[in-house]
């Protein structure tokens, strides 16, 4: 009785350790976060987000359901930097790419560090100051 008593316990204490491993264990995308533009002129900055280079999951934006106003053309895309904010160094700018409302992917970041990203142009205009930008979902994964 006594044998199999140690042996219950012993399962228990197993399971309990295997369980805590498990729930202690990072997630495989390290992170993402949702939100929606409404009326954003050019030079419009995101949220910050703490990328700690945990994972291997790529940088990416995307855009869903974009409408500019201020142009009877409507959207043609609007242009997306990323910046590294590298805390007392100055910020680094990451690249920028064209969104035509979907996907932009900047690779697996580097290094850890914060980051954002800024509307740089709209319909290929940098400095077309009555164009505003919304869109209805913005997804951001890292």
């Amino acid at each position: 009785m006594i044998k199999f008593s140690r042996r219950a316990a012993a399962a228990v204490s197993g399971g309990v350790i295997v369980a805590t491993v498990f729930a202690a264990s990072p997630a495989f995308a390290e992170g993402s976060w949702s939100s929606k533009l409404t009326g954003a002129a050019i030079g419009k900055q995101s949220r910050s987000w703490q990328d700690s280079h945990k994972d291997r999951v790529r940088t990416a934006t995307t855009f869903a359901g974009c409408r500019i106003s201020g142009n009877l053309n409507g959207f043609k895309s609007a242009s997306v930097r990323l910046i590294d904010e590298r805390g007392w160094l100055p910020d680094k700018s990451m690249g920028t790419k064209v969104n035509k409302c979907g996907r932009s992917d900047w690779g697996v970041m580097t290094r850890p560090d914060r980051y954002h990203w800024r509307i740089w142009a709209l319909n290929g205009a940098p400095d077309e100051s009555t164009l505003r930008l919304s869109v209805s979902t913005v997804r951001q994964a890292y």
